[in-house]
């Protein structure tokens, strides 16, 4: 096999596929160099999610090669803007020269690197990449960190023929945006996308322009976007009904500016546990106290403007949540629905009736 290919588009394409290699495991922390009539392909995995790639390349000698992705990301990013050299013989070894520099690559075996998963390519159906991008930002947040806890370890994607809905919840918290769009569906269909492939679609989705599709097959969901074929297993299990989660009839309204709103947090919780980050919320008559008391550390207050005319509320809020809700708030002022001192928490952007996070009072 000898190929040769751009510097900046061979880092673009090695750099974009270390989120998807395995450092624990010989063979899924290698890359797949594969030649095409047009270019090369690029192939990697830990079989939980993967990506392939395309690159335009000159071809001197069709064939395959897999290399150690890190090491070899080390090398191409100190490389000079030139053309690199990609020769391998089939022996241990494979050859990579660029301008003066030169080394002699450790190879793989590639008949012992994993198959790439057949996607379904003609049922793969057409998604807004700036919509799904910009649900995916709004809910990540709130995706569970508990590995234990696999069905929450990630985002739950529903379609149907006339809407996409993105949920996410860690059990204390709970992000939800909705969206009208004309689906080539014909029912329903739902599926939990891990929170490490969320990631990589996001990046990805960043990068890369051109349409984008998404489809299911052998218990795998597939995107493609321009060059790019990723894919991720689904998580197994049922995701908790989070419509019992949503308050309905939450009474007290409060309008808060976002900004202000953060300054007062970010200030207030200073002084909170490092644990809890338990923070007072106490609702007046257009007016909000924030405040902060913790026995070995100290006390925090602050006070704001808000719309707010129902009867007086003191709640406890974790910090951290709200602080994370409220930089994910585009518009200038953040509903906050209340009942009860314990009773959820409804927060939605003034812009958006689709867009809502609720978070879980704690006990003060």
């Amino acid at each position: 096999m000898e190929f040769k290919i751009k510097q900046s588009e061979l880092e673009k394409c090695v750099q974009r596929a270390q989120g998807f290699l395995s450092l624990k495991n010989a063979v899924l922390s290698h890359i797949l160099f594969k030649t095409t009539k047009e270019g090369i392909e690029v192939f990697a995995t830990d079989y939980d999610i993967g990506l392939k790639s395309s690159y335009m390349a000159s071809i001197s000698e069709p064939g395959s090669v897999a290399l150690q992705g890190k090491r070899l990301f080390e090398i191409v990013k100190q490389l000079p803007d030139e053309d690199v050299h990609f020769r391998h013989t089939g022996s241990a070894r494979c050859e990579v020269t660029c301008g003066k520099s030169s080394f002699k690559l450790a190879t793989f075996e590639v008949e012992s690197f994993p198959e790439e998963p057949k996607a379904p390519m003609e049922k793969l159906i057409p998604l807004d990449p700036e919509v799904f991008k910009d649900m995916l930002k709004k809910c990540a947040y709130a995706v569970s960190q508990n590995e234990s806890r696999m069905t929450l370890n990630g985002i739950f994607l529903e379609l149907f023929p006339n809407a996409i809905k993105v949920v996410a919840t860690d059990g204390h918290r709970l992000a939800f945006v909705g969206r009208t769009a004309e689906m080539p569906v014909k029912e329903q269909s739902s599926v939990i996308i891990s929170r490490k492939a969320v990631n990589e679609i996001t990046k990805l989705l960043d990068e890369e322009d051109g349409s984008l599709q998404v489809g299911r097959a052998d218990n795998r969901v597939f995107f493609k976007k321009g060059n790019l074929l990723f894919f991720t297993r689904e998580v197994d299990g049922a995701f908790p009904n989070y419509e019992q989660v949503i308050p309905k009839k939450n009474t007290k309204v409060a309008a808060i500016n976002v900004e202000k709103a953060k300054v007062a947090v970010r200030r207030v919780a200073t002084v909170a546990d490092e644990k809890s980050r338990l923070v007072n919320f106490h609702f007046k008559k257009n007016k909000l106290e924030i405040s902060c008391d913790v026995s070995d550390i100290g006390e925090a207050h602050e006070e704001m403007d808000v719309e707010y005319n129902s009867e007086p509320l003191k709640i406890g809020l974790n910090s951290a949540y709200v602080l994370e809700m409220l930089g994910h708030i585009s518009s200038e002022n953040v509903i906050f629905k209340m009942e009860q001192p314990l009773d959820a928490v409804l927060c939605k952007p003034t812009d958006d009736d689709d867009y809502l996070s609720i978070i879980m009072p704690m006990r003060i």
